[in-house]
């Protein structure tokens, strides 16, 4: 399962959780990356030891990308959750 597939599900699975609060910030960390995988990987019962043996071992200059590229499916998925839910309650008639 490619890694924005998992974190598309883990958001759709678990609307109170906000992975993106996992990579706010301005500074760019492995500890931050390990933890963020550490949880990605607890929420979605999907081994993940290959990303965090890269986040371990990669260049810094990776470490961008892969914030770059993590951030981009985080944002994706949380605006698809957020339209869905109000799509849902348009059909409700709630809103």
């Amino acid at each position: 399962m490619k890694i924005k597939d998992i974190i598309y599900k883990v958001i759709q699975d678990n609307p109170q959780i906000e992975l993106s609060k996992f990579l706010h910030d301005e500074n760019i960390s492995r500890h931050k990356l390990l933890i963020f995988f550490q949880k990605l990987e607890e929420l979605s019962g999907v081994e993940l030891s290959t990303y965090i043996n890269f986040v371990k071992t990669c260049e810094r200059e990776k470490l961008c990308d892969l914030y770059a590229y993590l951030g981009y499916f985080i944002m994706k998925a949380e605006l698809n959750r957020t339209k869905n839910h109000i799509e849902s309650l348009m059909k409700k008639d709630i809103i």
